[in-house]
């Protein structure tokens, strides 16, 4: 048995965010996690000696691309005219103008419900807010700078970075498009390699990071958390325990039964899951870039269908050819086998025994719909890797398959999120169900603000938890002695 100042459960870019905040603050930490890699849905998949990209594809807020912004405005300009190249330029602004005002008192803050958050705001800010586009849809809000249905669709789709529905998200989501304009950066080596370089940091910084570690159950005793027993058998203790998992996996139990009052479980919806197609194959007459979006013709009815629980017929479907250069603003046609990962939004059921996704359907419907669009791949069988979400459910259990936590669907649901400190001392959180919400970016910062409310209460706390006198008789607390 062991002693450490905190565990990390989970080595996803939470878990790895909070574990490097904890060491660099001075602290010594484990990280466990029951995958041989790091990086959580990061991942990679080995198909006939190519390692594909199966998670997310993009990195976003980092300042740079100086003139980003009116190079999409011209290339608005040649396909849909002056007009909606204004209402670009329009868009843009307005986007800026939401991001700086939730940036400070509510990305970057700790504060997770709408009153905590109105608490801490100035007059400025107080009007600031009342700007951020609450009152509407994003797909309502679209309508207001665009009349081109493609462009209206395309910075749509912006509602699925959050799992959630255009038709259906608050427009203060809009915000997405303007971190976008502020870069958008793929990763030397793949986005597995951002996850391998937040492991050796922690490793560096003096702590541990051990794979292939189930975590059983999170020990409770006196009232806090006091470490984790492994599926082998095998105890930990800590001071403090940071959990990178849902909050439904914590209330349901499945870390232990003292937890289940620890986090309430989630009240919005679960967020979108996803069919995933990892692929090696080729596109003999088609110009990939590596960021691609075949649209379904009838966007509406797409998301009533993964509303009601089914798989859309057709769907849209996102590829990312990995072997395409993503500065390379002008595709081409390469005919040589290529990486292709394939994503359609499905319902977040993978803990459902009755959904049954017919892959073989799925995949039939998604490579139609990319021949309606002029893409025909050709694909050997054994070249594709097929992930649904009773797969993502096994891999996160809890979560139902769902990949960005809760949807982001009325006014206040980006407020219903719980915070990284939990009911149960000792205990934090972090993950996309965790404020301020799913994202890379966004799962970073939540598990920065996980380290630092440890590194607080720790900094409070007596260095070890007293036990028993001097002669093993225990001393009654002042509550139970009177009992006796």
């Amino acid at each position: 048995m062991s002693t450490t100042d905190v565990i990390v459960v989970g080595a996803g870019i939470g878990g790895l965010a909070a574990a490097m905040e904890l060491t660099a603050q001075g602290h010594a930490v484990t990280v466990l996690d029951k995958a041989q890699a790091p990086g959580g849905k990061m991942r990679t998949i080995e198909i006939d000696g190519h390692a594909v990209d199966s998670g997310p594809t993009v990195l976003t807020m980092r300042e740079v691309f100086d003139g980003l912004f009116e190079r999409s405005a011209e290339a608005i300009a040649q396909m849909s005219g002056a007009r909606e190249a204004d209402g670009f330029r329009r868009f843009g602004e307005h986007t800026r103008r939401i991001y700086e005002a939730v940036r400070e008192p509510f990305i970057e803050s700790d504060a997770t419900g709408l009153w905590a958050m109105m608490k801490r705001l100035s007059i400025r800010q107080m009007r600031q807010m009342a700007t951020v586009d609450w009152h509407r849809s994003m797909w309502k809000a679209l309508h207001s700078f665009f009349r081109d249905p493609r462009l209206i669709q395309l910075f749509a789709r912006y509602a699925t970075y959050y799992g959630s529905s255009p038709f259906r998200a608050p427009a203060t989501l809009n915000l997405i498009a303007h971190v976008e304009q502020r870069g958008v950066w793929a990763v030397d080596g793949g986005m597995i390699q951002l996850a391998m370089a937040m492991a050796s940091r922690v490793r560096a910084g003096g702590g541990e990071v051990r794979l292939g570690s189930a975590v059983s159950e999170v020990l409770v005793e006196r009232g806090r958390a006091s470490g984790v027993r492994l599926a082998g058998g095998e105890t930990l203790r800590a001071r403090g325990v940071v959990l990178n998992a849902t909050p439904d996996a914590v209330a349901s139990g499945r870390l232990g039964v003292p937890l289940q009052g620890a986090v309430r479980p989630a009240k919005a919806a679960r967020s979108l899951s996803a069919v995933t197609l990892s692929m090696v194959g080729r596109a003999p007459d088609f110009p990939l870039a590596y960021h691609n979006v075949f649209f379904s013709d009838d966007y509406r009815r797409e998301f009533e269908q993964l509303r009601a629980g089914q798989l859309p017929e057709p769907p849209t479907a996102y590829i990312c050819a990995q072997d395409r250069d993503p500065t390379e603003l002008a595709p081409s046609v390469d005919a040589r086998p290529q990486r292709l990962m394939c994503i359609i939004n499905a319902p977040a059921r993978g803990d459902d025994p009755s959904f049954a996704p017919e892959i073989e359907r799925c995949r039939e419907h998604c490579f139609e719909q990319m021949v309606r669009c002029g893409l025909t791949l050709d694909v050997e069988p054994s070249h594709m890797v097929a992930t649904t979400p009773h797969d993502f459910e096994r891999m996160f259990p809890g979560s139902g398959g769902a990949l960005y936590g809760t949807a982001t669907h009325g006014s206040l649901a980006t407020f219903s999120r719980p915070g990284a400190r939990t009911k149960l001392p000792g205990l934090y959180m972090t993950g996309g169900c965790i404020h301020p919400g799913a994202g890379i970016p966004m799962v970073a910062l939540g598990g920065r603000l996980a380290a630092d409310s440890a590194h607080a209460d720790l900094a409070s706390m007596p260095r070890f938890l007293p036990a028993a006198t001097y002669g093993g008789t225990s001393t009654a607390s002042a509550p139970m002695a009177a009992k006796r």
